[in-house]
């Protein structure tokens, strides 16, 4: 190891006495110059990229690594090649040194080299570091990891050169050998991209992410070290410097008759110990983040089948950046590594193959909206499914944010409850089924006019949810939890009024009553909603302080309370709401009543539009004024969801149906840097990074050629 260790040295110090290492350097500092510029714009971005405050400095955009291969490349092409080219090589294989000594000797140089360079990036860190406000703090764990991530890579990435630089005396071909490698192992992010969908095959996808050198770097740079991809890497160096010191030792002695025997051997180990990496899939997290929840881990032990969850987004990949998506995807595999039974798979909708649309019409969601959401969060889906029954959970339902006027802070994700509730629900059939009725001659399915209703029954089994139509004219069946009545029109039978109030006394199951306001609701259901307090006006609502365009007030917004989301509404019924009842919608104090005959507005203030009993009545029932609530989001032609009316209907209906709430499971945290720096500071960090810094390194690279010349 010592003679290695000598002619380690001796490259380093002919490296650091050859003036282009300085012209090398001073361009990579400036390169990464402006990448320290670009992250802190991020960070001052109102959409500032959650997690660790430096993650983009090193795994950057996708324009991170070109130079950062090109700086490999002319560390490592020259390495054996110049020994070739100029006849010293020979002298190297005749000393005490053997083939593979001198391999690793050259290696270690061109390491400690590499190290050198993103040494000399630590100066404009801490100068980020002194003019960030007090109360911004850098954990040092993502920082290292990061540091770790990219000496590591570009060690493989050495390995590689130092590789391709024993086969040929000639360094560009040897160069251009090993920029088409290191950079093909990038191309594996477009490759697997569902953006662009030139590999669709989620088999052929999941393999080539193992390959893929720009994720291993992103998950280095948020504290994420895992065991594939330290695998991937060593055996990149093994392979690297072995196989140079193979190729520095043909002709030294007669070849083994057994030597292609070897290397199939050692290729066939290679694979092994990769393949068993992948599949434990081990990682560590040096950020602390919790650990799952004991009963969200109770219940995907007791998983008897196995279940896949789909991620359907449709982000473009200008928000990518931005996302958090990211960090909902490292929490679904720590939570899929806990279970073979449990596995995850990401679904985009801008690549909607034969597959993905497939998968769309069986869980009943719309690829076309989610591509046209440039949020990936408001139209985004987490599907959670077995071969015979799913659960859709919206994903703006899984992050906790916060809707400032300078932009979206996200807090966290709360992914633990949503999956235990889900789990459980695919456990067990679902015995509590959710029952419609229209009234007295009324059908589901034969009344055109129940066309909404149709459209609310589909959605909910798209979703999971087991729906039947219900027959008043026999008592109400104990597996029916929620009666469902969408505008009836027609009056009760004496025996129908009596079922339904029976099981409504009983608290065997929930009432839900909607109506768009367009007639009178008949008085056997009006005196059901009475006995609760509840009840409709007759009149319609506009709302010129919630309308989405001006001179349009019948067509307008309403907040959904404790959430940051929206319900667009049009011309919906005024429900009225006596002592101990809940609201749960009302409008702006701007609203007015409008008589649904004559057109004539009322008095303003703010009127309530859904509203359910509170814990005097003993029936559990649910009044809105309107009908159509289950259609998918509308979308702005931006992209924005204005509709959260579906989110809210679901949480409703839960509730009638005397469905247990959620379990409270801690929320996974979620780092979110929004840095507000003076302008003056910003600038001198640039100009530091971007000008004094690089200028330095190019000073002493001048400063050694003229030594050179003297």
């Amino acid at each position: 190891m010592r003679p290695a260790l000598t002619l380690a040295w001796h490259e380093l110090r002919r490296t650091w006495r050859t003036p282009s290492f300085y012209f090398t350097a001073a361009l990579f500092l400036f390169y990464q110059g402006i990448v320290l510029a670009v992250t802190v714009a991020l960070r001052q971005h109102p959409l500032s990229p959650p997690g660790p405050l430096l993650a983009p400095f090193f795994g950057g955009p996708f324009w991170f690594w070109p130079l950062l291969i090109l700086v490999v490349v002319e560390l490592s092409h020259d390495a054996i090649s110049r020994e070739r080219a100029h006849g010293t090589l020979d002298a190297l294989r005749a000393s005490p040194l053997p083939p593979v000594g001198i391999a690793l000797g050259k290696y270690l140089a061109m390491l400690a080299t590499w190290s050198l360079l993103w040494a000399a990036t630590l100066p404009p860190l801490a100068f980020l570091w002194v003019v960030l406000p007090a109360d911004v703090a850098v954990p040092a764990g993502p920082v290292l990891t990061g540091y770790a991530g990219v000496l590591l890579v570009g060690g493989a990435g050495l390995a590689l050169g130092l590789f391709f630089s024993s086969l040929t005396a000639d360094t560009r071909l040897s160069a251009m050998l090993t920029f088409v490698v290191l950079f093909a192992f990038v191309l594996v992010k477009i490759m697997t991209s569902p953006a662009f969908g030139i590999v669709r095959d989620p088999a052929w996808v999941s393999r080539l992410d193992a390959f893929n050198l720009f994720d291993v770097l992103e998950r280095f740079s948020r504290g994420f070290v895992h065991l594939r991809d330290l695998a991937l890497l060593g055996l990149l160096v093994v392979g690297g410097v072995a196989g140079a010191g193979r190729v520095l030792g043909a002709g030294l002695r007669r070849p083994s008759r057994w030597a292609m025997a070897d290397l199939a051997a050692w290729t066939l180990l290679a694979g092994f110990f990769l393949a068993t990496a992948l599949r434990l899939g081990w990682s560590w997290d040096v950020t602390d983040r919790p650990g799952l929840d004991p009963r969200l881990e109770r219940r995907i032990s007791e998983l008897g089948v196995p279940v896949t969850l789909y991620l359907f987004t449709g982000s473009p990949a200008a928000a990518t950046p931005f996302s958090p998506m990211p960090e909902l995807e490292l929490h679904l595999d720590r939570v899929c590594r806990t279970s073979p039974r449990l596995r995850w798979e990401r679904v985009h909708a801008t690549s909607a193959g034969e597959r993905a649309g497939k998968l769309a019409t069986r869980f009943g969601l719309q690829l076309s909206a989610m591509e046209a959401d440039s949020t990936g969060l408001l139209e985004g889906r987490l599907v959670a499914a077995t071969e015979q029954r799913h659960q859709v959970i919206r994903l703006s339902d899984l992050f906790v944010m916060d809707v400032r006027e300078d932009g979206v802070v996200f807090h966290g994700v709360a992914l633990q409850s949503a999956l235990a509730r889900t789990l459980a629900h695919l456990q067990r059939p679902d015995e509590h089924a959710w029952c419609f009725t229209r009234g007295h001659q009324e059908r589901l399915v034969s009344d055109t006019r129940g066309a909404g209703l149709s459209r609310l029954a589909a959605g909910l089994q798209f979703a999971g949810i087991t729906v039947r139509e219900l027959d008043l004219l026999s008592p109400v069946p104990v597996s029916c939890r929620l009666v469902f009545a969408a505008d009836p029109r027609t009056e009760l039978l004496p025996a129908e009024e009596e079922h339904l109030a029976a099981a409504l006394r009983e608290g065997r199951a929930g009432l839900v009553l909607s109506s768009h306001g367009r007639h009178d609701l008949p008085a056997s259901w009006a005196s059901l909603a009475r006995d609760c307090r509840l009840g409709f006006t007759g009149a319609l609502v506009e709302d010129p302080g919630g309308a989405l365009r001006e001179n349009e007030p019948g067509r307008f917004v309403v907040t959904w309370p404790g959430k940051n989301a929206r319900l667009v509404l049009h011309r919906p019924a005024a429900v009225t709401a006596g002592p101990g009842v809940e609201v749960l919608l009302a409008t702006s104090e701007r609203a007015r009543p409008v008589d649904r005959d004559t057109g004539r507005p009322g008095g303003g203030g703010a009127i309530p539009l859904a509203a359910r009993s509170g814990p005097d009545c003993a029936a559990r029932m649910l009044l809105f004024g309107f009908s159509d609530a289950y259609a998918n989001d509308h979308l702005a032609p931006g992209g924005q969801s204005q509709d959260a009316t579906a989110g809210w209907l679901m949480t409703q209906l839960r509730w009638v149906a005397g469905q247990p709430a959620d379990e409270p499971m801690e929320v996974f945290g979620m780092e979110h840097h929004k840095l507000v720096l003076p302008q003056g500071q910003v600038n001198r960090l640039q100009t530091f990074a971007l000008l004094l810094w690089p200028l330095f390194a190019l000073a002493v690279g001048l400063w050694v050629a003229r030594r050179r010349r003297t």
